[in-house]
């Protein structure tokens, strides 16, 4: 088993590293994709961050760093993806990309906060999706989006009474208490690979809207 994570426009941040290591303490093979190469990054705010993020990768050399990466591992892999890491995972995993034997190493993807998934709602994920959403986004509209992405097959919506960035200790939007249970569920690897389960635990939270 190997679980890959998929970094926010931030980076390798403080959370990310724990899950991270609490991953290896399992013996669970971690590897976490960024747009800056591991390098460490300092932002003063998100402003900054996307400002750096466009910078050095953008939106599409990001899909194509995340599909040379998947594509090389063998599996089978948990995916684990925040913002634009998210919507990146989403477009690597569609459907028509890959033949029988290619997509049964894909067991699970996990996203957070995929904003820029609106712009590519036409596709259909390989594996089961789990999608948790804000409350609301400044650009488009949650509620429309997630009935669209409901009507797929395999993928299951979820919305927080939180903003965009909740998992995130960086972003203004964050929320400590949300985000620790979110990393202590996303710990528990047997947890996230059982799809079913795990999507019954998120439907049973008081943070859902």
């Amino acid at each position: 088993m190997q679980v890959v994570i998929v970094t926010d426009i931030f980076g390798r941040t403080s959370g990310v590293e724990q899950m991270a290591e609490l991953l290896s303490r399992q013996s669970v093979e971690t590897i976490v994709i960024d747009p800056y190469g591991g390098l460490e990054n300092s932002f003063a705010n998100e402003d900054d961050a996307y400002a750096s993020f466009t910078f050095h990768c953008g939106h599409d050399p990001f899909v194509k760093l995340v599909q040379q990466k998947i594509t090389d591992l063998e599996g089978p892999l948990l995916l684990v993806g925040f913002s634009v890491g998210a919507s990146a995972i989403w477009r690597c995993l569609n459907r028509s990309g890959f033949d029988d034997v290619g997509a049964r190493k894909f067991h699970h993807f996990i996203g957070f906060y995929p904003g820029q998934i609106r712009n590519h709602l036409s596709l259909n994920p390989i594996c089961t999706t789990t999608l948790i959403f804000p409350k609301e986004e400044n650009h488009f509209s949650v509620d429309d989006v997630m009935d669209t992405l409901n009507t797929k097959e395999g993928v299951l919506c979820h919305q927080v009474e939180a903003l965009h960035g909740f998992m995130n200790a960086y972003s203004r939007n964050y929320s400590k208490d949300l985000a620790e249970e979110f990393y202590q569920h996303l710990a528990d690897v047997e947890l996230c690979l059982n799809s079913d389960i795990f999507q019954k635990i998120l439907s049973g939270k008081a943070c859902l809207l």
